[in-house]
This record gives structure tokens, sequence and C-alpha cells, in this order.
């Protein structure tokens, strides 16, 4: 043995394709990819239910008894619809975690009320013994079915139309993440913000762009604390005692990096200039599709939302006087006229009804922007059907009732109650003075008083109160000790002033949504416009001394601008993302699909082969201070590609290690055969 040696690993050629496409532009292209399939795979399952029932109306109309054959297509019906449900299911599960969450609802209501009816209706058939029955259950089946595959072709275009815009926003967090790169390497570190909070390896890489002393240990657990606040409280007195206008003193991570070499210095200037343009260009785009009308419009439809709240509100307090009304009224007469102020409020509630269903026509787009504002639109929908509802069942039953009330009853001689004529004939001698002869000859004349009649008499005189009157008699008295529910339309009226408060929150919560909308469409306008101007002040101000006969750039008096640039910037891909309706945790590789049950048209799920597993090797990287490792560097890559490339390093599994892209594998085991040739150096 001669002790240590010196050895060489085998040479590696790396191929670095700089045209890549992003890492989380390829996760929601995948994700694009997927859900066409999900869709592919439920359309196929309506399609083959739909070609069983076909001719299920008409042949049901004809044969009066179900044939073997009619039974087998409609179990056949049932199995497809069965699983195409289960699909649905499982294709709205998996869409709200993508970036096209935003058509989710659309999807819940395709199967909500059109492929469950069908299903439903498809059973009932053979339960129906009457024919023309079982030929209309089949024909409304029919109508859902083909109803249904309408909307979900509808939804496959909307997806395939969303797929450009996905692109951008993948794009402007592509540019982000390489801006904030460009600020680490600058030596300016970047404050996380709320876009990398929500990202463990984001967050991660940002907390390690902070200075080392910004989060001092407790006094308990470290003993120079108290030395460490004094030097604290000196700097911080520092920087309040220099001019408003004085450059930032460099951090010390700044002060413990060296300064880069000349070539480094002119590829940082041009990654920063590439950089500058990439957001221009995303700004100009913006600019065309007129940010500012869109949070207009979306103002707008918010403020109408606000009125139709107000318009709801005003409809259940009117309901709730009527609740009262209709318990006060204890007589026909009243009935009557509490059922028709019910039926005028009934009237007014299907008026709202009507002008929510054009003004959800009219502000359609606005509405489609947020999958929280299309659900509160739709809530708003069955609140004020059911309102209208049950308004007009309440309206009707009263009128019933008092018509009821106002039939004459006839009496019942043999039980000894007076008839009409009868009482026709005594009404007008009862308040006569009689004479003590004519009193005798009369009560031989009539029969003995009936009950109601005494108990009648008996009743306390009512001073002509109307409120004692309608309490003291029978239909009030009656009314009185009944339970709210069993007063004639009480219940229903009960229920529409529910419903309408309902409907006002239902309204209210849209206009919070369309007006945050409106916000973030803001804020992503002014994030980006600023982002691109400091992006390109920090190239501006790199070159500077290159201009002024200096022979190299100085990145560090761009170093500033790049770090405004790398906080707005990613203030923008934020704020587009949640304008977008894209989950926080949407552009993870953990999401992007590797992990679904989608299958492709052979019915297998993807088995190509796991990058970096060639060979038996297994890719592990620490990336949790998110900075690009030297060896990558000296092997020539650049910011753009270590942007594209980190996410994926942290460790090539079952689940990530698909996310590598295929032209950066070679450049992957590149970099960890440096490490080791750095390892055999130091040994």
């Amino acid at each position: 043995m001669k002790g240590p040696q010196r050895g060489e690993s085998r040479e590696l050629l790396v191929r670095v394709r700089r045209e890549a496409r992003s890492l989380t532009e390829q996760v929601f292209e995948a994700q694009h990819q997927e859900l066409r399939q999900r869709m592919d795979n439920v359309r196929n399952e309506l399609q083959n239910a739909r070609g069983r029932l076909n001719d299920k109306p008409d042949r049901l109309r004809r044969e009066a008894s179900l044939s073997d054959h009619v039974m087998k297509d409609l179990e056949s019906t049932a199995a497809h619809l069965e699983e195409a449900q289960k699909q649905m299911q499982s294709l709205t599960e998996r869409m709200q975690n993508t970036a096209f969450a935003k058509q989710t609802p659309n999807l819940a209501q395709i199967a909500q009320h059109m492929m469950k009816p069908a299903a439903n209706n498809t059973k009932e058939i053979p339960l129906t013994d009457k024919q023309e029955a079982r030929a209309e259950l089949a024909q409304q089946a029919k109508d859902q079915l083909e109803q249904a595959l309408r909307k979900l072709e509808e939804q496959q275009r909307e997806l395939d139309e969303k797929r450009e815009d996905v692109k951008k926003l993948a794009r402007l967090a592509d540019i982000a993440a390489q801006q904030r790169e460009l600020a680490r390497q600058a030596g300016a570190p970047v404050k996380p913000d709320a876009a990398t909070a929500e990202n463990p390896e984001t967050a991660a890489a940002a907390a390690a762009d902070q200075p080392a002393d910004t989060a001092p240990l407790p006094d308990q657990v470290n003993p120079s604390a108290p030395e460490k606040g004094q030097a604290q409280a000196q700097a911080k007195a520092q920087t309040q005692a220099q001019p408003a206008d004085a450059p930032p003193p460099p951090s010390p991570q700044a002060a413990a990096t060296p300064e880069p070499t000349p070539e480094e210095q002119r590829q940082w200037l041009e990654a920063q200039r590439k950089v500058a343009d990439r957001a221009k260009q995303l700004m100009d785009e913006n600019r065309n599709r007129n940010p500012e009308g869109r949070q207009q419009d979306l103002k707008k439809s918010g403020a109408q939302a606000a009125e139709l709240a107000a318009t709801a509100k005003s409809l259940a307090k009117k309901q709730e006087e009527m609740e009262a009304r209709i318990a006060a009224a204890g007589t026909a007469q009243a009935r009557s006229e509490a059922a028709a102020a019910q039926q005028t409020l009934a009237a007014e509630a299907k008026e709202l009804q009507q002008k929510t269903f054009e003004f959800q026509i009219q502000a359609s787009h606005q509405i489609e922007q947020s999958a929280g504002s299309q659900e509160a639109a739709y809530q708003v929908q069955n609140q004020l059907e059911a309102a209208v509802d049950q308004a007009k069942s309440s309206g009707e039953e009263l009128a019933r009732v008092a018509a009821q009330e106002s039939k004459p009853q006839a009496g019942d001689p043999a039980k000894g109650e007076p008839t009409h004529s009868e009482s026709a004939v005594v009404a007008p001698n009862a308040g006569n003075p009689k004479e003590p002869g004519q009193e005798q000859n009369q009560n031989q004349n009539q029969s003995p008083p009936s009950a109601a009649g005494a108990a009648q008499a008996a009743a306390p005189k009512t001073s002509g109160d109307p409120a004692m009157e309608i309490a003291s008699s029978p239909s009030g008295r009656e009314a009185a000790g009944k339970n709210p529910a069993e007063i004639p339309g009480q219940s229903a009226a009960t229920a529409s002033k529910e419903a309408l408060e309902a409907a006002s929150g239902s309204f209210e919560a849209l206009d919070v949504q369309l007006q945050a909308l409106a916000g973030v469409i803001g804020d992503h306008r002014q994030s980006l416009e600023e982002g691109t101007r400091q992006a390109g002040e920090a190239a501006e101000r790199a070159g500077q001394s290159e201009n002024q006969g200096a022979q190299q750039p100085s990145m560090r008096q761009g170093a500033e601008a790049a770090r405004l640039a790398a906080e707005k910037l990613s203030a923008a891909a934020a704020s587009a993302m949640a304008a977008a309706g894209v989950p926080k945790n949407a552009n993870t590789p953990q999401s992007a699909g590797q992990r679904s049950e989608a299958k492709g048209s052979n019915g297998r799920p993807n088995e190509s082969g796991q990058p970096g597993r060639d060979g038996g090797d297994i890719l592990q990287a620490d990336t949790a201070t998110g900075a690009m490792p030297a060896e990558l560097e000296k092997l020539g890559l650049t910011p753009g590609d270590w942007a594209k490339l980190k996410g994926v390093l942290g460790g090539v599994d079952s689940a990530a290690g698909d996310q590598v892209p295929a032209e950066y594998r070679d450049l992957v085991k590149a970099y960890f055969g440096a490490l080791a040739r750095e390892g055999g150096k130091a040994k």
C-alpha cells in the first residue's frame, strides 16, 4: 500500500438545452394532458350509455312489456353510467389541485344535475308498470345524457383554451425564480413573500437568502445574545443616521461572498438582461388584455350583486312581516287578504329571480373567473327558486283555506241544529223586544237551542276590537291554539323567508369574490410593471461601470434593483395564480399527476422509464439553501437552467423522479459525478 492516491472518474459529456421549458410549465402541461385524458374517458362511458339507450324511448312506446334484449341494454346503460360517475368524481377531485381548478364546479354540476338523474331514471324503467311512463323515463334519461355530453365537450374546449393562459403563468413563475437567483448571486437577499411561503422548497431557499444574524437565538440558548443585541442596536442607529438617498450597506452575505470574476460578471449581466426582456414581453401581453377594463367590469358586477343582495334582504323582511300577518289571520276574510298579499310577494321574488338570471348571463365572464364566485352564483339560483316556490305555496294554501271557510255550512235538523232558512227567520227578530205571550208562543214552536248556539251565546263580548274579534272567533281561537307549523301557509312562508335570507348572503359573498378578484388583477398589473422596471434597472446599473470605461460590469451595483425586481415579480406571479384560481400547490411536482390513476388510450398506466435510475443511480441532493452549487457553475449551468432544475434535485424517487426534464438528465448525473470528483480530491 502506498497510502492515499488521486484518481479520476470517467469523462462526462454534458448537453444543455437553453430553450428547455421550465419545471412549472412542464408540470402544468402534464396536468393538461392528464385532465384531457380523464375527460375523454368520461365521455366514452357516456357515449356508450347513450348508444345503448338511443332507441329505447320509441321501442318502449311500441312494446307493452320489457323484452330480454331491452333489459340487457338497460343494465348495460346503468353500468356505463355508474362507471362514468366514478370517473367524473375522480376527475373533479384531481382537477381541484391543478392549474385548471376553476373548471371543477362546472364538472360537478354536470355530474349532479345530468349524469345522476340519467342513472336514476334508467334504473326506474324496469320498476315502472305503465308502458307510457317507462317510455317517458327513457326519453328523460336520453335527453340528460345528451346534455351531459354537450356540456362535457364544452369543458374540454375550455380546457384547451386555457392551456395558453396557463403557459403564461408558468413563464411568469419561471422569470420570478430566475430573478430571485440573480439577486442572490449579486448578494442581495430576497425576503420571502406569500408565494414562497406556500412552497417549502422555495421558502427554504428564501430563508437561506437572508443574513445569518436576522434570527438571533434566545438568551438562554445563546450566551452571546446580549452582545449580539448591542451590535444590532448600533447597526440600526448607524442605518438611521444615513441619508435617505444613500445606497444600502452590503449585506453580510455579500461581504462574505468572494468577488466574482470578470467572466461571471458578464454572464450575470447577460442573464439579467434576458430576464428583463422576458418580463417586458409578458408585461406587453398583459397590457394588450386590457387589465384596467377587466378590473372595472369586475367591480361593476360586484356592485350589481350588492344591489341584488339588498333587494333579497328587503323581500326577506317583508316575508317576515307576512308571517305575523298569517298567524293573526283568524277569519276567512283575513286569510283571503293575506293570501293576496303573499301572492304579491311571490311575484316580487319571481321578478328578483328573473333579474338574477339576466345578471348572471351578463356577468358570466366575470363570474367564471373564480371558483368561489361560481359557487355563490349557483347557490343563489337554488335559493331564489326555493323562495319563489314556497311563497306561491303559502299563498295558495291560504287561499284554499279561506275559500273553504267562506262556504255556507248547512245545519242538521236531525241533531236539532237550525237550517239556513230558520236562521234567516230568527235573526231579524233576535234584537226585538217580545211580549210575554208572544215569547211563549215562539218557544213552543221552536226547537231546543243547539250546543253551538249556546256556546256562541255564552261567548264574551268583544266591544268592537278587531284583534279581540279575531282572537275570540272560532277560527282565531283554533289558530291560536295550534303550532306555527299547523297554521295554514305559515310553514311555507317561513321557508320562503329563510331562502331569501340565504340568497341575500350568497349575493354578498358573490360581491366579495368579484371585488377581491378585481383587486388581485390590479395588484398583478402593478407588480408586473414595477418588477419589469426594476429588472431593467438592475441590468442598466450593472452595465454602467462598463459603459464608463471599466473593463467589466459590476453586478453589485445592480443588486438592490435585482432584489426589488425579484420581490415584485414573485408578487406578480402569486397574484396571477390567484386570479386564475390556481391552487398554491399546483406547480409542485407532487401534484403533477405522476401518482394519478389516469390511464392512456391502451388502458395501462404510464410505464416509461424513470429518469435518474439508469445504472442504478439514485439522485440525492440537498436543496435547502436554494443556491446553485459551484460544481454546476463550473459545468456552465446558467441561473435560468438552475431555476428549472433545483426543484427536482431534492431526491429522485418513484414520485418526483419523473419530473427531471429529459434534456437535463445527463447534466444531473454530471453534477453528482462532479461531487464525487471533488470528494476524491479532498481525500
